[in-house]
């Protein structure tokens, strides 16, 4: 019997394991575009942030995480263009943030609509981080852009009044360029010793609704992405499958324990 009890108690434990790895996500922020004190766009997510530096001495890769400025409000920024086709914000200042260090970034989401069709798409996502001084006290900073209608959306526009999300994680090489300040010199280029990844988990987004509900701070119904449709059949399949064995090994122990204890019995009774 302590060994039935040891194996529910087992089973037990995997099944709450399995469940919280099929429905936990990291922690995300919230992030809302306005003009005029009118919403305008909302984004969530969380963001993750990687560098991979190439030199002499070998490849080293760093990870930030895009950290909220606030954890009970959405981070509020102002368009720097909103048009009825268009639509344009920056979040400022924002911390990037490991174990060793901070980093501050500006991040920019250019949303556009197709008027005739009502539909809206993520056009382009861009972002700018500020690094430290170089060996030669020039400030560096790097930036990425990546396609949010190819890459991010993987093509697909929706009507107003339905939002984009993904929960699964998404990654992405970004366009890169560096741009070095020496005074009030600046030079750009393209990235050749570094690369930027940004990744996305638990990622929602929505703009051009909010015309007849210009305070919202929710999302319209939600259009899920190809990565979380195929996820959601294969999780609890493979979760269900291994609960069924768990479920049979539980069974066979306790039939070859029941067994052994009916002949322990009567062997005694037969002394």
């Amino acid at each position: 019997m302590k060994e039935m009890s040891l194996l529910l108690g087992l089973t037990l434990l995997l099944t709450f394991l399995a469940l919280g790895y099929t429905s936990g996500y990291t922690e995300s922020c919230g992030y809302l575009i306005r003009k005029d004190g009118k919403t305008r766009a909302l984004i969530n997510g969380s963001i993750t942030v990687d560098i991979e530096q190439r030199g002499p001495k070998g490849t080293r890769n760093t990870t930030y995480n895009v950290t909220c400025s606030s954890s009970s409000e959405l981070n509020s920024t102002d368009c720097v263009s909103c048009t009825d086709k268009m639509i344009t914000g920056t979040f400022y200042d924002v911390t990037l943030t490991n174990s060793n260090e901070n980093l501050f970034a500006n991040i920019t989401y250019t949303f556009k609509a197709d008027t005739k069709n009502q539909d809206w798409s993520l056009s382009n996502m861009t972002i700018s981080i500020d690094e430290d001084e170089d060996e030669n006290n020039q400030t560096v900073a790097l930036e990425g852009w990546v396609d949010g209608y190819k890459y991010i959306m993987n093509n697909v526009s929706l009507d107003y009044q339905r939002s984009y999300q993904c929960k699964a994680n998404m990654s992405f090489l970004m366009n890169c360029s560096v741009t070095t300040t020496d005074g009030n010199m600046s030079n750009m280029s393209s990235c050749s010793g570094e690369s930027l990844y940004i990744s996305f988990v638990n990622f929602q987004v929505q703009a051009f609704s909010f015309y007849n509900d210009p305070n919202a701070t929710t999302f319209g119904n939600s259009y899920m992405c190809d990565a979380d449709t195929t996820g959601s059949k294969i999780v609890p399949i493979a979760v269900g499958i291994a609960l069924a064995v768990l479920v049979c090994i539980v069974l066979i122990a306790y039939l070859i324990g029941r067994f052994k204890s009916r002949r322990q019995s009567s062997y005694e009774t037969l002394k």
